[in-house]
Order: structure tokens, then sequence, then C-alpha cells
């Protein structure tokens, strides 16, 4: 038998429920996720998913109402397979045979959890360091995005630090950037484009255009890695403050604007022309029929707290 001092038996328990929280928490919203795969109107999708908490990514209220659906149609698919990793024990949370204690509650209340895995606390460090470290470099202040503010924002969402951590370890640098539109935004700001996944084109589109696998584009891989293609504005932010270098690499680049038109002078042309990033300028490329010679940094969003 383990025995437990009371304040091992505390943390035990702590995790448990916290564990047990995340669960509950995700397995109330994939039915309302689930329900909006049918919805006609695109404002109730919108109404919807901003009361679920869940972050909205960028350029996702510009998207027409198939378009998100099928980010949605994703999402329940990712929030699923997490849950299926411990399908005996979701199904008891589900049908309330496990009892948790107040901790689990803040947790499916989307409310601060009690206390972080050991993983997720080292990145939530990590990423906090990076905050003090990016202070006077003109993207936030102390009073624009509070430390003790951004720092709740992250643990409200352990989702958020699995995502960075998967960034970190693909050695994009995940950091704090500061605030966007009422939303705080993680970005990766490694000097050159993360070098695990270069060399693809920007959609899937240009992968098969190209003979490559479908898979060798930007916008599939930025979903795989839980975020969103990094817009040209947030590039030119993070550039100027020096946390960006592409002295020697491209990236693809996403921007409302430009993905699906260009205007020259009241003509619109080229539907499909996007932005590409590095090696010391930024230019449009046919997305289709250019080749894959860029790479991508991921960005994520999530309304403040």
């Amino acid at each position: 038998m383990v025995s437990h001092t009371p304040s091992e038996a505390r943390q035990t328990e702590v995790n448990r429920d916290a564990h047990l929280g995340r669960i509950a928490w995700r397995a109330e919203r994939i039915p309302v996720l689930q329900g909006l795969l049918t919805e006609t109107d695109k404002g109730n999708v919108l109404a919807a998913l901003r009361e679920t908490g869940l972050g909205l990514p960028e350029g996702f209220e510009d998207k027409d109402l198939p378009a998100m659906q099928e980010t949605i149609r994703e999402t329940i698919t990712e929030l699923q397979a997490m849950n299926d990793e411990n399908p005996g024990l979701t199904t008891a949370v589900e049908e309330k045979l496990v009892v948790t204690s107040k901790a689990a509650a803040d947790v499916v209340g989307n409310s601060e959890p009690a206390e972080l895995s050991p993983e997720h606390q080292a990145t939530l460090t990590l990423l906090m360091t990076r905050y003090d470290e990016n202070l006077g470099k003109n993207l936030y202040t102390a009073e624009s995005a509070p430390k003790a503010e951004v720092e709740k924002w992250l643990k409200a969402d352990p989702t958020r630090l699995d995502k960075a951590a998967r960034w970190e370890a693909r050695g994009g640098k995940p950091s704090f950037t500061g605030e966007e539109n009422g939303e705080f935004c993680i970005d990766e700001c490694s000097a050159e484009v993360p070098g695990d996944v270069r060399n693809i084109c920007y959609g899937p589109n240009a992968a098969k255009q190209q003979g490559l696998g479908e898979d060798r584009n930007a916008l599939t891989q930025a979903e795989r890695l839980g975020g969103t293609l990094m817009t040209k504005t947030r590039r030119a932010k993070l550039f100027v403050a020096g946390l960006i270098k592409d002295v020697d690499t491209w990236e693809w680049l996403f921007d409302p604007k430009n993905r699906d038109l260009v205007m020259k002078g009241d003509k619109i042309e080229d539907p499909g022309l996007v932005w590409n990033g590095g090696c010391g300028g930024v230019r449009l490329y046919d997305a289709a029929g250019h080749g894959a010679n860029g790479g991508l940094r991921c960005s994520l969003r999530g309304k403040r707290p």
C-alpha cells in the first residue's frame, strides 16, 4: 500500500479532479459543437461558440458558414480524440458516475484550474518568462496586458499550454505577444522559420498541383499544430520588435484581405494570391501555382479574461 502525507493526498486529489474536470469540460462542449453543424445562420454559430468559452482562431469570423462548420467538425474530432484516451473514465464522467470536488467544477466552469500538471506548469513558466523578456519591445505593456491576467488566461484553458508545448518542441519558440481586438495572442517567435516543416506549399490544392502529398502545405500543417497561420500584420509587428529575423527562410502568411483576391485599381485579379515573407521582404505569390518554398509559423488567439 502507498502511504501519503496529508499534503500529498491533497495533491493527488487536485490532480485527479483537474483531469476529470478537463474531460467533463470537453464532454459538455462536444454536443454543443455537433449541434452547430446543422445550424443555417452564421450569426447564431458565432454567438454559440462564444458562449462555449472556446477561443475563435484568427480569421474564423471571415469564413463562410460551410468553412466555419468544417473547422468546428475538426475541433470536435480533436476534443473527442482527447477524451477517447480514457474511454471508460469519459463515460463515467458523462453519466455522472464519478463525483469530483471543486477542483473539477472549476475546470468545467472554464475557471482557473486549482492545479496544473507538471508538464503544463513547465510550459506556463516558460511562457511567463518570455512575457517578462518581451516587455518594452512595443508589443504590450504591464498595463495593457497585466502579467496576472495573462497567467490566468493561460491556466484557464490548458489546451493552450498543450499547443505551446508542441510548438516549443518543434523549435517555434512560442511567446505571448500582446492583445489584439480584445484577444490575447501567442505566436511562434523563433528567429528563423521552424525547421521541422519547410519547403511546403500554401494550401492543399497547390500541394496537389506540385505533385506533393496533400499534407505538404501550410494550412493543413497549422491545423495539425493546433493554430492558424501567422498574419502579415502580426509578422510585421514581431519583425519590428526584433523577435523574427527570417534571414534565410520564408514563411506563408495569412491575410483575409489578400488570401482570396487582390485589388488592382478597381479590378479584382488573381484570386488565390497569398503573402510569403522572409529574407528581408514580403511578396505576393500565386498560391496554387507557386512552388513549395515556404514554411510556417503558428498563432493562437483567445478572448482575454
